[in-house]
């Protein structure tokens, strides 16, 4: 049985995403029809301050009509994928340690194109402490976050360290390469020992 305070923060969640079943849904609906292989198309999670329109423009391509911020992987919420793209995919495997990320990512390197419809479209992601619905605002950190992948996987386990990380996705989402090649394998290797090498540079300078 559902209390008040439950049947509340039901309520602010369907106000959240109120935009799929008006205006968002058509829009996505579209560019997917236009766009065969449109894979993960996303709502923007974060807030409009925290897009840089310039540094993006790189990224943002033209397709039949639309655009398209690209990534290789999008926000696991508040997206739209097909349903013969997911059928032909697979599901994603189980277990709090599987993310969207890395199956956004073998979409990617299948040839799909993912993104973000643009001019963005907004959500507010209720997991984002900078939203004022936040319940990082009302419960200790530990009990607020302890359903989330970071700290169940032990990677984040304060609020200083989720900010750092947020930033670092933000980062990454603007100014990161599209191939999703550099992502895999040994894409991955060689930007691990890039990031090192730079960190070295980085650390060296700071101590003369």
């Amino acid at each position: 049985m559902y209390g008040a305070k439950q049947k509340l923060n039901w309520l602010v969640n369907l106000t959240m995403i109120a935009w799929l079943l008006l205006d968002g849904l058509e829009i996505f609906a579209r560019a997917h029809k236009d766009i065969e292989k449109l894979g993960s198309l996303a709502c923007w999670p974060f807030f409009q301050e925290d897009f840089d329109e310039a540094a993006a423009s790189q990224k943002i391509i033209s397709l039949n009509g639309h655009k398209i911020f690209c990534h290789p992987w999008t926000c696991g919420s508040g997206f739209i994928l097909k349903r013969k793209t997911f059928l032909a995919t697979g599901p994603w495997l189980k277990g709090y340690k599987v993310g969207t990320t890395s199956y956004f990512l073998k979409l990617a390197i299948a040839g799909y194109i993912n993104g973000w419809f643009y001019p963005l479209v907004m959500q507010e992601h209720m997991d984002d402490p900078k939203s004022k619905h936040s319940r990082f605002h009302r419960l200790p950190y530990d009990e607020a976050y302890k359903d989330g992948y970071g700290y169940k996987a032990r990677q984040i386990l304060d609020m200083k360290h989720y900010m750092e990380t947020r930033e670092k996705i933000i980062h990454n989402l603007i100014y990161g390469t599209y191939d999703p090649l550099c992502y895999a394998g040994w894409g991955v290797r060689s930007r691990r020992l890039y990031n090192r090498f730079l960190k070295m540079i980085h650390t060296k300078k700071s101590l003369k």
